[in-house]
């Protein structure tokens, strides 16, 4: 996969988890309904486990942070605290704002 894409992946990614940080975090079923309805998904790109694996490892990866999913609530959120999840938001921020530039 191409840096590009996989910058936008995590881009993608990012600007989800970040605005649904507020209620909990996203669960994967959110993100396959968002995916459908981005334009990232194409015939070799269904939401399948290992795109979703290769999305999470990208965004990890540029926003040097982790992700775990709360198995209470089955949401994805920033592993760490609120400093480490300010951090994540400071990054989706600054990557967007490279995209937009």
């Amino acid at each position: 996969m191409s840096r590009l894409k996989m910058l936008k992946d995590a881009l993608w990614f990012g600007e989800l988890l970040a605005g649904s940080l507020n209620k909990g975090g996203i669960t994967r079923g959110e993100l396959a309904q968002q995916w459908r309805t981005s334009g990232l998904e194409d015939d070799e790109r269904s939401f399948s486990r290992d795109v979703f694996r290769n999305i999470l490892q990208a965004a990890e990866e540029y926003y040097d942070c982790c992700f775990i999913c709360d198995r209470r609530t089955n949401r994805w959120i920033v592993d760490g605290n609120t400093d480490d999840e300010q951090r994540f938001l400071d990054k989706v921020s600054l990557l967007k704002a490279f995209f937009n530039r």
